[in-house]
């Protein structure tokens, strides 16, 4: 949750180019991936947070708040 609550201000800073491009700004999807973003769901005996669903819902939502496309 800290580090999607931190995205925050990247994600606020990229509406405009995420409206204008229908995409996510290459930096902004490598500072997701970083956070474990895409991640979230795998299994740590794999490398992954194994995050748990309410959890990993509640990340989502974070990032969804400041730009819905972020979410999907």
């Amino acid at each position: 949750m800290a580090a999607a609550k931190a995205l925050g201000h990247r994600i606020k800073a990229a509406r405009d180019d995420i409206q204008s491009r229908i995409a996510l700004p290459d930096s902004l999807v490598e500072d997701m991936a970083q956070a474990n973003s895409f991640r979230l769901y795998v299994p740590r005996s794999i490398g992954g947070p194994e995050t748990d669903p309410v959890t990993a819902f509640r990340a989502v939502e974070e990032l969804s708040k400041v730009a819905g496309s972020v979410g999907w």
